[in-house]
């Protein structure tokens, strides 16, 4: 079995709630590492992430504030199955969001 280092987000401008990437048929994603930024230089950032099963559950919800010109990181392991979604939003035009992880193919 093959194991792939993936980078499953690499965003800007997150910007309006919004589904950011979704699990593709086939592949089953661990997420490992959250990392947000607040590039703005007046205002801290609310920023809002959602891992989301197939059916619209929450497997993982986080609400934070990063402070101006800082950043959050989260490490863990979450497992996303085929159909599942990442969401996400932010207030601040400067929030930069980048998740990575690993990608295995699905189990029947």
């Amino acid at each position: 079995m093959s194991v792939y280092t993936k980078r499953f987000v690499a965003n800007n401008n997150v910007g309006a709630w919004q589904e950011l990437v979704a699990v593709p048929a086939g592949e089953t994603w661990i997420v490992r590492d959250v990392e947000l930024v607040n590039g703005g230089t007046t205002v801290a950032a609310q920023m809002q992430l959602s891992l989301q099963g197939s059916g619209g559950s929450s497997i993982w919800l986080s609400a934070l504030t990063v402070p101006i010109q800082g950043h959050v990181q989260w490490e863990g392991r979450v497992a996303l199955n085929p159909g599942d979604q990442i969401w996400g939003t932010s207030s601040a035009g400067q929030g930069n969001l980048t998740i990575t992880g690993y990608t295995f193919p699905a189990t029947p």
